[in-house]
């Protein structure tokens, strides 16, 4: 439970400051806030789908996650050992330029590194995409690109996850995307993923079957985004689940495999119900603001120094929140505000006097001399 007297911070954190917004333009703002079906993954897209092939049937709940470098510090809490990991990187820039493979390169490092940080041990998929623009041939430009791989990542022991394409000899698999169902490395990709997914079944406890009665009980909530403790003991209490850590336990286990969010060393003790609300939520603020625009034009032009501020040196003026998050309650705004400043997605600071919000994903490398020349006369 909380303490009745909290710091200042924590209490401005609960209730942001907000702009009254006419009932109209808060309508219009929440269309504009909705997924346009761009071709580029804004943040992360939580999906589910049967297997095709498995035996015995398997569902799968994919979590695909933009690879710009600004949604890194989302891994931290979204990665977990009990899963599969696909890192998918375009075959064309292994073989472009020097430049873009260097890029292409670090782009594969970055994802290693994470996995291994936040997800130790768990299998990893290196897939090459676009095949069909870079073709075997006899030079052999596959085996090169594999060949690069191990020199690059070998050494430093970042392939020890490597689930690897055994069929063609390759530490990757190269695919072509267009025409899957022609490709028999896809083929072996999948039956490669499937053999893995059931092994991590395998080496798994069993659940007790009331903490299944128990997640059932949690996804008939499906009206509601997040519920607090004292709801979720009052579904566990007819279904003999009456020990509060076991109950802890079962949520952590639903948690590890992405059925819920459950942070129960934060503050607040809620569980998210909907991981794509909290996913939207925090990539609402924690974005590549210049190529996954929020189209709010009208804000942009009443709002536009706070804008300024934020995509250009990662500050955040509460006054946007009314904005950025436009769908939630203040309720819901309140929590996903102390949510992420206790994930230190967003660090509370005062800036000439006025409460603002850091984010450290969307500093600047450095800082231009008009940017130092605003913000000398402020204290933090």
């Amino acid at each position: 439970q909380q303490q009745q007297q909290q710091p200042q911070h924590q209490q401005q954190l609960q209730q942001p400051q907000q702009q009254q917004i006419p009932q109209r333009r808060l309508k219009r703002l929440q269309q504009q806030q909705q997924h346009r079906g761009t071709a580029a993954t804004a943040g992360m897209c939580v999906s589910a789908k049967n297997a095709a092939s498995a035996t015995p049937r398997r569902r799968f709940r994919f979590f695909d996650m933009a690879g710009q470098t600004v949604y890194l510090q989302l891994q931290k809490f979204i990665f977990t050992g009990h899963a599969l990991y696909l890192v998918v990187f375009n075959l064309g820039d292994f073989v472009a330029t020097r430049e873009a493979a260097a890029s292409a390169l670090n782009y594969v490092r970055n994802c290693l590194v994470s996995i291994h940080t936040y997800a130790e041990g768990a299998p990893i998929f290196l897939i090459g995409t676009h095949k069909d623009k870079v073709p075997d041939g006899p030079d052999g430009q596959h085996l090169r690109v594999s060949m690069l791989l191990d020199d690059a990542f070998g050494s430093q022991g970042l392939l020890s996850q490597i689930v690897r394409n055994e069929e063609e000899g390759l530490v990757y698999f190269p695919c072509n995307n267009t025409k899957p169902k022609k490709d028999p490395t896809v083929t072996h990709l999948r039956r490669a993923i499937e053999t893995q997914a059931a092994d991590i079944d395998q080496n798994q406890l069993p659940y007790p079957v009331h903490w299944f009665a128990l997640l059932t009980a949690l996804q008939a909530q499906n009206k509601k985004k997040l519920i607090d403790m004292a709801e979720v003991e009052k579904l566990a209490e007819p279904l003999e689940l009456t020990a509060r850590k076991e109950v802890e336990r079962a949520l952590t286990s639903f948690a590890l495999v992405g059925l819920i969010f459950y942070f129960p060393h934060l503050s607040q003790n809620l569980v998210i119900l909907n991981p794509q609300w909290l996913i939207d939520s925090f990539v609402a603020i924690v974005r590549d603001h210049r190529q996954h625009r929020l189209a709010c034009p009208t804000s942009a032009a009443v709002h536009k120094r706070q804008w300024q501020l934020l995509v250009e040196q990662g500050v955040l003026n509460p006054a946007l929140l009314p904005i950025l998050w436009a769908q939630h309650t203040p309720e819901e705004q309140a929590f996903c505000l102390q949510l992420m400043a206790e994930l230190h997605l967003m660090v509370p600071t005062l800036i000439n006097k006025e409460l603002q919000y850091i984010v450290p994903a969307l500093l600047p490398l450095t800082l231009s001399s008009s940017s130092r020349r605003g913000s000398s006369g402020g204290s933090s």
